[in-house]
C-alpha cells in the first residue's frame, strides 16, 4: 500500500494501481505474485517499485500459478486447470475414465444469489 496500490475490498490478496489510464493488478499468494496489466511500460514500472522494497525473481511469461495453466495469445488470455485435473485423476486411478464434455446442462443460468 505504501507503493500506491489499493487493496481490494473483496479479496485480501488482490491489489490494484491506476496510473496514466492503465491499471496494474497484483495477485499475491504467500511468496508468489502475479502482475497483470495492459502496458508493458507500466508493468516494468510496477516491477521497479517492487524491486525497491523486495528481492524478487521475475519468471516470464507466466504459464502456471495456483493450479491454473495460463495461455497467452493474440486473442487474449486463457485460464484452465487441466494439469491439476489430470493429476487428481492419475492419483485416484481414474485417468482412463469416461469423459463428459459438459458436467451440467449448458442451458443452466447461474446467478449471484446464494
Amino acid at each position: 500500500m505504501e507503493m500506491g496500490f489499493t487493496q481490494s475490498g473483496t479479496a485480501m490478496c488482490f491489489y490494484y494501481l491506476d496510473r496514466g489510464g492503465h491499471t496494474t493488478f497484483l495477485a499475491i499468494y504467500v511468496d508468489d505474485i502475479l502482475i497483470v496489466n495492459t502496458s508493458e511500460k507500466i508493468r516494468y514500472n510496477a516491477l521497479d517499485l517492487l524491486q525497491q522494497r523486495f528481492i524478487i525473481k521475475v519468471l516470464e511469461p507466466t504459464t502456471w500459478i495456483l493450479s491454473l495453466n495460463i495461455t497467452q495469445g493474440t486473442s487474449g488470455i486463457t485460464l484452465d486447470q487441466s494439469t491439476y485435473v489430470d493429476s487428481i485423476l492419475k492419483r485416484y486411478g481414474m485417468k482412463n475414465c469416461k469423459c463428459a464434455t459438459t458436467p451440467m446442462a449448458s442451458s443452466t443460468t447461474l446467478t449471484d444469489a446464494v
